[in-house]
């Protein structure tokens, strides 16, 4: 365990207010989730003033997923700071998302989940806590921080909650798997702290 890794989490908890419950899935159509997060950036890159209503016919075409799944992508990518809406119902990549574009810097795309949706940044902190562990050790402890920070919710809601979490920290390349044991990627973690702006 890192002393210094586990108050820079306990801080960035702290600091993280007013985040979101829970977070939705990204559909998933290439190798990595962040082949598929480019790939939803690039309809919006390719298509100036590109409405709500493409974005999402879009999603549905390419991916195979149906309207209902399609519409939450853009408010789930919102939230990560990563798109945006106009006014008039156009969809706009941010500056973390034009970033990440010219760097191809993946604590650009990291940042915006971590700091805005609860649970990634206590998921990080309990391997850090614990030592690398199997992800049935971390759920129990993962939901008394929620209800903690919340209330109780329905257990399935916690189960499909922390597994979409760890899909994230995964895609993300914030935490690895090795023999059935999750560790934290101390060094990735560590380098958004160079993420200035988002």
């Amino acid at each position: 365990m890192d002393s210094m890794i586990l108050t820079k989490l306990q801080n960035d908890i702290e600091e993280s207010v007013d985040r979101y419950k829970s977070i939705l899935a990204i559909p998933r159509k290439e190798i990595s989730l962040v082949q598929d997060l480019e790939l939803v950036f690039k309809y919006v890159k390719d298509t100036q003033e590109l409405h709500i209503n493409q974005f999402n016919e879009r999603i549905m075409e390419d991916f195979g997923v149906s309207f209902n799944t399609a519409r939450n992508v853009r408010p789930v990518l919102e939230r990560a700071n990563l798109l945006m809406k106009t006014k008039d119902n156009k969809i706009k990549l941010t500056t973390m998302a034009e970033n990440y574009y010219k760097t191809k810097e993946i604590g650009y795309l990291t940042k915006g989940f971590i700091y805005n949706y609860f649970g990634f940044l206590e998921f990080l902190y309990l391997i850090q806590k614990k030592g690398p562990s199997r992800r049935k050790e971390l759920i129990s402890d993962w939901v008394k921080l929620y209800e903690n920070e919340y209330s109780k919710r329905i257990t399935t809601t916690n189960l499909t909650q922390f597994s979409r979490i760890y899909t994230y920290l995964v895609g993300l390349d914030l935490i690895r798997l090795n023999n059935q044991i999750i560790e934290m990627n101390d060094k990735h973690y560590l380098s958004l702290e160079k993420i200035e702006y988002w």
